[in-house]
This record gives structure tokens, C-alpha cells and sequence, in this order.
């Protein structure tokens, strides 16, 4: 399941780690409504820097946050998520990071920077899934079809894009039944 929490705009966050600590918050309150676990359990990172539960193999997570809002996925099987806030990006970097297939769309595209942001959660999230982070190169990951509404990649996950106000989310998990999201209003 995913869920996710905005940030009132009166907190005050004033460090990534103050965003971690609050991801983990709405982690934990996510495992509260899925499992009924009361308390965070450990969390450590494997040698790719991919966190998981040391004492709950059978529950894979992944949450990201950007300074309006915290996203979290629980699964049972390989999950990842990503949100970013909205942005402008500076000339050059589509050529740096697009697949040839997403360089032609973002020449269509009426709003270069809200395509680009899309495309970009989008590999975030999918390499988050692999649990790999951004180790590949991220020209060779094409993500034009989720860019144009195509829920499910070639390897049988599935990756659904929000697009909103402030943020873009995407979520890449194994099971379409995961692709829910849920708000939590107080965390």
C-alpha cells in the first residue's frame, strides 16, 4: 500500500533529516495500520544502500520526501517510491539523464520541466525497486510509456505516476493491487 502525508506549510523543517525522521513516522504509522506493529522495527541498509526491516524480511518499504510532502510504500515484495517537489531545470540535463525515446517526448512536450520531473521520479522509483539506486546509467532506462500512461513495464511491474500541484509521485512495485494511495492526515 502507499500512503502519504503533505506537510502543513506552518512546520517547521529545516533539514533532510528532519524529513527523514518524519518519513519514518509516517512509516511507522503505516505499519500500524497494515500490520499492527505498535513500535519502528530496525532498520538497516544493504551494501547498495537499499533500507530494509533486520527483524521483518517478509516486509519490503521504501518512502522518499521532499519538503511538502513524505511518501511511503509497504509490500511484500520488491517496492520503491519517489516524490519531488516541482522545479525548473537547468538547460542540458534531459541529455544527461533521458533515454533517446524520452529526449523525443520532451521535445513535444508543452511543459518541458513537468515532463522531465515526471520521467525523473519515474527512473527514481524504478531503480529504488531494483534496490540498486542510481547506479546505472540513466539514459538506458526508458520511461516514456509511464510518461504516456502505460501502468506496467515489459518485466512485469508496475509503475503508477500521480501528478499533482506541488509534487509528482511514482510508485514501481510487483502487484497492482499495491498502486492505492492512501492520505494520513495526522501522523
Amino acid at each position: 500500500m502507499i500512503y502519504y502525508y503533505k506537510i502543513p506549510s506552518d512546520t517547521l523543517i529545516n533539514s533532510r533529516k528532519d524529513e527523514t525522521e518524519l518519513a519514518r513516522r509516517v512509516l511507522a504509522a503505516a505499519l500500524k495500520k497494515e500490520y499492527g506493529i505498535d513500535k519502528l522495527p530496525d532498520i538497516e541498509k544493504n551494501d547498495k544502500g537499499k533500507p530494509y526491516f533486520t527483524n521483518l524480511p517478509h516486509i519490503q518499504f521504501n518512502y522518499s520526501h521532499c519538503r511538502y510532502e513524505i511518501l511511503c510504500g509497504i509490500a511484500k515484495g520488491p517496492i520503491g517510491v519517489d516524490v519531488e517537489s516541482k522545479r525548473t531545470f537547468r538547460p542540458g540535463f534531459a541529455r544527461h539523464v533521458c533515454h533517446p525515446n524520452e529526449l523525443e517526448l520532451l521535445d513535444g512536450a508543452s511543459d518541458m520541466d513537468e515532463t522531465l520531473l515526471s520521467l525523473w521520479v519515474a527512473k527514481e522509483a524504478y531503480l529504488k525497486y531494483l534496490g540498486e539506486g542510481i547506479r546505472h546509467s540513466l539514459r538506458e532506462i526508458d520511461m516514456s510509456g509511464v510518461i504516456n500512461g502505460k501502468n506496467q513495464t515489459d518485466k512485469n511491474i508496475y509503475i503508477r505516476l500521480w501528478k499533482e500541484k506541488e509534487v509528482h509521485r511514482c510508485v514501481c512495485c510487483l502487484e497492482k493491487e499495491q498502486l492505492r494511495l492512501i492520505e494520513f492526515e495526522n501522523i
